[in-house]
């Protein structure tokens, strides 16, 4: 099998930000694949692929905050681009 991550996920009470669903089925290089997604007792939780490394938070405390560099502007601006594409 395949190594995953499973992360809990806070969603507005309003249910915004819980529709995954284009994510999976319309992946994007710059954000993690997502397998899946539920909700027990009231709260949601992704499924995703696994990647190994250090978290983002780590690195800039370490490094110092990475989006003012241009190439990480460039990324945000595609993955934002393409949430907004598919309603997400």
């Amino acid at each position: 099998g395949q190594r995953v991550a499973i992360k809990h996920v806070y969603v507005k009470p309003d249910g915004e930000g819980e529709n995954i669903e284009p994510l999976i089925a319309n992946p994007h290089p710059g954000i993690v694949n997502y397998r899946a997604h539920q909700r027990i007792k009231g709260e949601s939780w992704i499924v995703m692929e696994y990647l190994q490394g250090q978290l983002l938070g780590k690195y800039e405390q370490e490094h110092g905050e990475i989006s003012h560099l241009p190439e990480f502007r460039a990324q945000y601006q595609s993955i934002r681009a393409h949430l907004e594409k598919h309603g997400v």
